[in-house]
């Protein structure tokens, strides 16, 4: 018993130190765009704070992405879609006494000649922060997770400084 109990404090130990605490402050130019931390294949990441300075005398929007690289837009490949629709059919003929008889039938049609063409799409922002002139956006705690990476980028006409705090 004794043995177990020890075992179950070692576990509860590991358990509490497993994610590691980090924090970045960079200054980011007009339409910079950079990467603020990468992870390990395995690993996530969670935001537990952030501030946004204006370090200009213009407002300041910087927009946080979770993705694998430093370009906002990816390519769907094409591919060819089927799509299934129902239909009745009507099925007449007429017997030896001349009556004539009718059933009406469903049946599911399968189409597989449908090319869906290669898009171009937007990865979506998930974060978006401003701050006004000369002043600082600051929220702590917040709880978002970033599995890719987590990159930002300055949407305005002047120097934004970022700081994030977060655990990986």
């Amino acid at each position: 018993m004794k043995k177990f109990i020890l075992s179950l404090v070692a576990l509860c130990c590991l358990a509490t130190i497993s994610h590691a605490a980090f924090s970045v402050t960079i200054t980011l130019p007009p339409t910079g765009f950079t990467n603020l931390s990468t992870f390990p294949l395995s690993g996530s990441a969670r935001i537990t704070a952030y501030s946004v300075t204006a370090s200009t005398g213009t407002n300041t929007s910087v927009v946080f992405y979770d993705i694998p690289t430093n370009s906002l837009t990816y390519t769907n490949a094409a591919y060819t879609n089927t799509i299934s629709y129902a239909t009745n059919y009507i099925s007449s003929w007429t017997n030896y006494f001349g009556v004539v008889n009718s059933w009406t039938n469903i049946s599911l049609i399968d189409n597989t000649n449908n090319l869906v063409p290669a898009a171009t799409n937007t990865y979506p922002a998930k974060l978006a922060i401003a701050a006004l002139a000369n002043t600082t956006t600051l929220a702590n705690p917040v709880n978002v997770v970033f599995e890719n990476g987590i990159w930002v980028t300055n949407t305005s006409s002047g120097n934004a400084s970022v700081t994030i705090n977060y655990l990986q």
